[in-house]
């Protein structure tokens, strides 16, 4: 379950226009692009343990520091030219001293071919191609595919919108005691649609994005869809000082009533979720940047055992070139 919040996350903030560490523009673009960072957090509740009584009683060890390692390393064939590809490979890590049972370790590769057009190359499409490979606790977790084209039109300096779909396949690779009802391998389908505002020469920015997503999985009760709407911003107050702020609120209705292997008589699972972050940034000297950063989930679910709020408050510090 800490899994599956921890790639709505990271899937949450690679939406943001662009990403929360705010950095300023290069003076040209370049073929080769490396960055690293580093993030160290207190998660309030890193194996979401449920609000509910209940359900608390079930899971253990609430809190936990959390050291994150991360990298990003691109490579663009032609970023001057209409017509690019991107290769891409991006690496994550975090650690969980008290609870190590939900540490994470993350390989993705992709490839991104992509095309701007109009007379001011105003129009840019995108289609890019990705492989994802996980752990949970040293453990194989899942493989993943995805196939995400999507396209971007700036309107004017200050208007655009971009239009986004996915198509995906996952492999689980954790043993399930029920993999009828439990097993997270299958496919999805989803869309996104998003309108933008830009303001200022160093980035500032407002978004509001509509997105919709189906998953088909082998367990049943993984199966259902989810809406959520994105709204988020970043204000340069000064070249070197930025705020970001982003809010996303969703819905997931499942298709079936719930089944845990016994008895009862569970309802279909129904989620709310809102999610919220705060990313202040700072670029220290030429390339050297970090922020504070607050963000709070809250899952408001039927059933009991997915019922939970938790609070992650940390910093990160990251280089790139």
């Amino acid at each position: 379950m800490m899994t599956r919040r921890l790639l709505l996350a990271m899937m949450l903030l690679s939406a943001l226009w662009p990403t929360g560490l705010s950095w300023p523009q290069d003076e040209a673009p370049k073929k080769f692009n490396l960055e690293v960072s580093t993030d160290f957090d207190y998660d309030a509740n890193a194996t979401q343990q449920p609000d509910n009584p209940a359900g608390a009683a079930l899971v253990n060890k609430r809190g936990s520091a959390v050291y994150t390692q991360a990298a990003k390393l691109a490579y663009n064939v032609n970023p001057v030219g209409p017509l690019d590809l991107e290769g891409k490979y991006e690496f994550f890590q975090n650690f969980h001293p008290r609870v190590s049972t939900v540490d994470t370790l993350m390989h993705t590769w992709s490839l991104s071919p992509s095309y701007s057009f109009g007379a001011a190359r105003n129009f840019r499409l995108w289609l890019p191609f990705s492989f994802n490979y996980t752990d949970v606790q040293s453990d194989k977790y899942l493989t993943a595919f995805a196939l995400a084209p999507n396209f971007f039109h700036r309107y004017s300096q200050a208007l655009g919108w971009g239009l986004e779909m996915w198509l995906g396949r996952k492999y689980g690779w954790t043993p399930q005691a029920m993999p009828g009802l439990f097993d997270y391998s299958g496919r999805n389908i989803g869309y996104s649609l998003g309108g933008y505002y830009f303001f200022g020469d160093k980035g500032g920015y407002l978004q509001a994005r509509l997105s919709n997503d189906y998953v088909g999985a082998v367990g049943r009760n993984n199966d259902g869809s989810s809406f959520h709407l994105l709204l988020s911003g970043l204000y340069p107050f000064t070249p070197k000082f930025s705020l970001t702020l982003y809010l996303d609120l969703g819905l997931v209705p499942y298709d079936h009533r719930y089944q845990d292997g016994t008895l009862t008589a569970y309802p279909t699972r129904e989620d709310k979720t809102m999610v919220f972050g705060a990313i202040a940034s700072y670029e220290i000297y030429r390339g050297l940047a970090a922020n504070l950063h607050y963000y709070m989930t809250r899952q408001d679910s039927n059933i009991f055992l997915y019922d939970y709020t938790t609070h992650i408050l940390g910093g990160q510090v990251a280089y790139r070139y």
